[in-house]
């Protein structure tokens, strides 16, 4: 079974790598925004960030063969009480290409809202790709958001953000540790996708940050500890975004994240690094292999490198 998901296009290599790192693809097809791989439907998959849509991709083909191949198709395998067509990038083939459809199938129902059978067709450049809608996604991160919360900060990521990197670190990170959890951005988005946060922090204020803005959430399934996160060994799964104070001086950054990273055991972990710092160099040093990395735009001042990390 193929499927075809309609990613974001804010950033397409974090949007495609986070499918990818949750799924743990091996084969993918990117054409534009449009992802296809083989693999079953899996529910899990609603928790994506940058996805927008997931389809089962029925056939592909050329735009010139479309109306033979939709008058051939056997739609009546896909067909469940009713059924609507959409062609998002142009809708004034819904009812065109939608006849074709209903005449292909045995005594039809149209419902044009809500039905239980939507399809859809994308277009890009000379193929078409025809779809069984399976979910649109609507995570909601906009209510979310920092100043949204009863205990706000400003240095929290934006949700959409912190759920694509708890997503990157895989299926089989069920239990998941913020070593520097702030005010509990990640902590929400793992805790609302049934992820064990565990958090930590240095500041007992942002434990307490943590602690009201979990709660808000209702989300009970979690840990809180204030510690020095320097001081811990083990991890088998971590995200977190690093602390970055635009006023700290560099060299005492380089000092905190070496120390962090000094003789550190994990399986995997996504991190997010302010780009003005030697990030590399200081992974080389641990024998950490950088796996992926990603740029992400925050300000003027500011850009972020997301790097999903390994042991060598």
């Amino acid at each position: 079974m193929k499927q075809l998901l309609v990613l974001s296009k804010e950033n397409l290599e974090l949007s495609s790598s986070e499918v990818i790192e949750l799924l743990n693809l091996k084969k993918v097809k990117l054409i534009n925004n449009f992802l296809i791989f083989s693999k079953n439907f899996e529910e899990e998959e609603f928790n994506l960030a940058y996805t927008r849509k997931i389809l089962e991709l029925l056939f592909e083909c050329k735009k010139e063969e479309l109306e033979e191949k939709l008058s051939k198709f056997d739609f009546s395998k896909y067909y469940i009480n009713n059924f609507s067509l959409r062609v998002p990038q142009n809708n004034k083939r819904d009812k065109e290409l939608g006849g074709i459809i209903y005449k292909n199938l045995e005594n039809p129902n149209v419902k044009l809202k809500n039905s239980e059978s939507q399809f859809e067709i994308y277009f890009y450049k000379e193929k078409a790709f025809v779809c069984l809608l399976k979910k649109e996604l609507n995570n909601k991160f906009e209510e979310r958001k920092s100043h949204r919360r009863p205990s706000p900060h400003p240095s929290s990521l934006h949700p959409k953000l912190a759920r694509c990197m708890i997503n990157m670190l895989g299926r089989n990170a069920k239990i998941i540790v913020d070593p520097f959890c702030g005010s509990g951005g990640l902590l929400i988005e793992g805790g609302l996708i049934n992820k064990k946060m565990i958090g930590v922090d240095l500041d007992p204020i942002m434990i307490k940050r943590s602690y009201e803005n979990l709660k808000h959430f209702k989300i009970n399934f979690f840990e809180l500890e204030q510690r020095d996160s320097t001081d811990i060994q083990r991890m088998d799964y971590f995200v977190t975004d690093l602390p970055y104070g635009l006023n700290t001086k560099t060299i005492e950054l380089d000092l905190l994240y070496e120390n962090f990273f000094k003789n550190l055991q994990f399986k995997k972990a996504v991190v997010g690094f302010p780009d003005f710092v030697n990030y590399k160099k200081i992974l080389r040093k641990q024998n950490i292999k950088i796996k992926k990395e990603f740029n992400y735009y925050l300000h003027k001042n500011l850009n972020k490198k997301i790097v999903i990390l390994s042991l060598f």
